[in-house]
C-alpha cells in the first residue's frame, strides 16, 4: 500500500507490480463505497489504509490514521497484555470473528463485529491484516432489552399461572402478557435473523476483498463486483458505472 491506495498482485512467483494509477482509483471507490468499516495494517498494526467508514466509526480522519498503530487509535483503551494478543494474532495470518468493545476519538466506546483476514503479497508472504468491521452497539442493546423483557413477561405469566389461576380477570391479563410475550418473541428473532444477515454480508465482503487483491485486469475486478453485488442484493437488479479518465463520462462496466 502506498498513500492509502491498494496494490493488487497476482500469482505467487512474480513479483509484485502497482496497479495503474486509473485502476488504483476505481478500486478506491469499491473500497470507499463498500458501506463497512475497512481499515488495513501491517504486521505491527500500523495502518496502511482506512476507508470513510472507518472514519464514520471511529472518528479519526483517513489523514488522521494511517501510519499509526492501532495503539494510538480506537484500541487505546486496551492493556499491554490485549495489545499483545493483537499483535500476535496480526502476525499468526489466521481469520477471525469476535465482536469488542472499542472507544471513538470523541471517547465514545462504541461495540463492534469484526472479521479479520490476513493480508497476502504475491509471494505467498503474509504482510498484514484486513479487519472489516460494522457497528452492532444498538442491535446488541436492543438484543439485552429484549431479553430482558422477555425474561420479566415470562416471570409475570409464572406468577399469573401459579397463585390466580382460578380468577377470570387474572386469565385475561395472562393472556395479554402472552400476546406481549409473543410479539417479544417475535422482535428477538428478527433481531437474530438481522445479525445473521450482517454476519453473511461480511463473509461475502471479505471475500470480495480477497478476490479483488488477485485481479490484474479491470474485467476481472468489475466480475467481483457483479458478484457480490448478486450475492448482497439477492433478485435487484442494478448496474456498476466507472468514471473515464476524464471524470466527465461514466461508462458501463457490469450488470
Amino acid at each position: 500500500m502506498r498513500s492509502g491506495r491498494p496494490t493488487l498482485v497476482k500469482g505467487t512467483q512474480a513479483p509484485a507490480r502497482e496497479l495503474p494509477e486509473s485502476r488504483a482509483r476505481e478500486l478506491e471507490q469499491v473500497i470507499e463505497q463498500s458501506g463497512e468499516s475497512i481499515v488495513v495494517k501491517d504486521l505491527n498494526a500500523v495502518v496502511t489504509m482506512w476507508n470513510r467508514e472507518a472514519t464514520a466509526l471511529y472518528g479519526f480522519t483517513a489523514e488522521g490514521a494511517i501510519g499509526k498503530p492501532l495503539r494510538e487509535l480506537h484500541a487505546a483503551d486496551l492493556s499491554e497484555a490485549d495489545y499483545a494478543k493483537v499483535l500476535a494474532r496480526i502476525r499468526a495470518g489466521k481469520p477471525t470473528n469476535s465482536v469488542v468493545d472499542r472507544r471513538k476519538k470523541s471517547g465514545e466506546v462504541v461495540r463492534v463485529s469484526n472479521r479479520t483476514t490476513p493480508l497476502i503479497d504475491s509471494r505467498g508472504r503474509l504482510v498484514g491484516e484486513i479487519t472489516v468491521a460494522r457497528d452492532v452497539t444498538a442491535l446488541d442493546r436492543t438484543e439485552e432489552a429484549l431479553r430482558a423483557t422477555q425474561a420479566n413477561l415470562e416471570a409475570k405469566l409464572k406468577a399469573i399461572e401459579e397463585a390466580n389461576r382460578s380468577m377470570a380477570r387474572e386469565v385475561a391479563s395472562r393472556r395479554k402478557i402472552e400476546r406481549a410475550l409473543r410479539e417479544s418473541n417475535r422482535t428477538l428473532e428478527s433481531t437474530i435473523r438481522q445479525l445473521e444477515s450482517f454476519h453473511r454480508d461480511d463473509e461475502v465482503l471479505v471475500r470480495m476483498a480477497e478476490l479483488l487483491q488477485s485481479c490484474t485486469q479491470r474485467g476481472e475486478a468489475y466480475a467481483v463486483v457483479r458478484e457480490t453485488a448478486t450475492q448482497l442484493f439477492p433478485g435487484v437488479s442494478g448496474s456498476l458505472h466507472i468514471y473515464r479518465e476524464s471524470r466527465d463520462l461514466l461508462e458501463h462496466a457490469a450488470t
